[in-house]
């Protein structure tokens, strides 16, 4: 099961961007991988799992913005094409992160 979570923000202040910086922290620490600069993703073995995570990020939702969370089953996932080449950044070169095997038996 995959869990992708896709944000926009209207950002005015500072302090906006803060909040929303501490929310992508919080998903960057519950385990979640940066796909684009507003997506991000996560593998979980079983659906409980699954929803687990997709109410660790409900319960930090910002009050402004949009968040959309969408689960995809390995079957689904399987059919989607990823292509992970380099990412540049003005100091070095860094692959993007090991993507766990899309399907698993339980």
């Amino acid at each position: 099961m995959w869990i992708y979570v896709s944000m926009s923000f209207s950002i005015r202040s500072k302090q906006k961007r803060v909040m929303r910086d501490n929310f992508i922290k919080e998903l960057v620490k519950d385990g979640f991988s940066k796909l684009y600069s507003t997506m991000y993703v996560r593998h979980c073995t079983t659906l409980g799992n699954a929803m687990t995570h997709k109410r660790r990020v409900m319960d930090g939702v910002l009050p402004f913005g949009r968040v959309s969370i969408i689960l995809v089953a390995d079957q689904q996932a399987d059919l989607a094409y990823h292509y992970c080449g380099t990412i540049q950044d003005r100091k070095n070169v860094k692959t993007l992160p090991e993507i766990p095997d899309l399907i698993e038996f339980i």
